[in-house]
């Protein structure tokens, strides 16, 4: 029985949305950064994970290990920042403007059976 490495379940960003927010200009980034462009400082935040589809594509011909076809995404989180993402759910729903929400689901498994986990959004 493979178990995941402590340093990845030990990584905030692997099961959690997480960003960061300058304590100067409140600018908000995704991924997060450890200093802000106009040079201010920045602290942790948790997103809420709720946003809207900005644009999408599927996805057809996938990289080896992924199966096709997929949905992915460019969403604008309620909090600002816009981020890739694949969109599951039935593929005639998906539209945008449409509200997701984020969901965290195996990605893929690695040959030596061990599973990577990651986010994703599903339709609210």
């Amino acid at each position: 029985m493979h178990t995941t490495p402590t340093f990845w379940r030990s990584n905030k960003n692997r099961y959690m949305l997480v960003g960061s927010k300058c304590d100067r200009c409140s600018n908000v980034h995704f991924p997060p950064k450890t200093k802000c462009v106009c040079g201010g400082d920045v602290k942790d935040i948790t997103f809420s994970g709720n946003g809207k589809i900005v644009s999408y594509t599927t996805i057809r011909t996938a990289p080896k290990g992924f199966d096709a076809p997929y949905i992915v995404g460019i969403i604008k989180l309620d909090e600002g920042p816009r981020i890739t993402g694949q969109i599951v759910g039935e593929a005639t729903t998906i539209d945008i403007d449409k509200c997701v929400k984020v969901v965290f689901r195996k990605l893929k498994e690695m040959s030596d059976g061990l599973n990577i986990y990651g986010f994703k959004f599903e339709l609210i």
